[in-house]
């Protein structure tokens, strides 16, 4: 299987590089100066489209991510949305104990997962950027909380996807897309059973693919 190694280094080395300009600022004359609506529209059209890739899973001690599974998805610049069609369920049973969780994640049919694209201009850019850097916020009846039906057994019972925007000082909940290639990350913290307890996950999955 495939590694998101590659990817996971670009990305320590991008907030890297933000950290280093950051505590230099003091001693340059930089002034941040946000997108302008112009340039999230451009940017947000040419990332329009369907992807294909992989998802990537299976993190350990941040040496990257062995695992992985073929998954499609779209963006739409009307309303600057992602969706993860047919999103895998079972790649989440990887990091839970609990007994039935596991077994309804494993068993259950895809879902479609939709997410907020939040463009921002990275710190230390001026002028017109090559790529588009963004934050993925996962959504359904509020920010980063995603609840779908899942099957277990017989019942039926509402289950919510806990996401954050960041996970220890290394991952973020962001992406990058250039050349008709995009990147990005979503950060699992937690999984509610509906009339159930509050599972911890801390789990971290990426995306890589292609613009078809």
């Amino acid at each position: 299987m495939k590694s998101l190694r590659i990817i996971t280094l670009a990305a320590v080395s991008m907030l890297v590089a933000s950290a280093v300009i950051s505590c230099n600022s003091d001693e340059e004359t930089y002034v941040y100066v946000p997108l302008t609506q112009q340039e999230k529209a451009t940017q947000i059209n040419a990332m329009q489209g369907t992807y294909a890739g992989l998802l990537y899973y299976g993190l350990t001690n941040y040496t990257g991510m062995t695992d992985s599974v073929a998954v499609n998805w779209s963006v739409q610049a009307s309303d600057s949305t992602l969706s993860i069609q047919d999103f895998p369920m079972k790649v989440f049973s990887k990091y839970v104990s609990n007994a039935d969780l596991r077994t309804a994640l494993e068993n259950d049919s895809t879902h479609t997962l939709t997410a907020n694209l939040v463009l921002y201009r990275p710190y230390g850019t001026v002028g017109t950027l090559s790529y588009s850097s963004f934050v993925v916020v996962p959504t359904s009846s509020t920010d980063y909380a995603v609840t779908l039906p899942i099957a277990f057994g017989e019942d039926q019972k509402n289950v919510t996807f806990n996401f954050t925007g960041q996970y220890g000082n290394y991952y973020y909940s962001e992406g990058q897309y250039a050349n008709d290639k995009m990147i990005f990350y979503l950060i699992l913290q937690s999984i509610s059973i509906e009339g159930g307890n509050n599972i911890t996950t801390n789990s971290i999955i990426g995306f890589r693919g292609k613009k078809q």
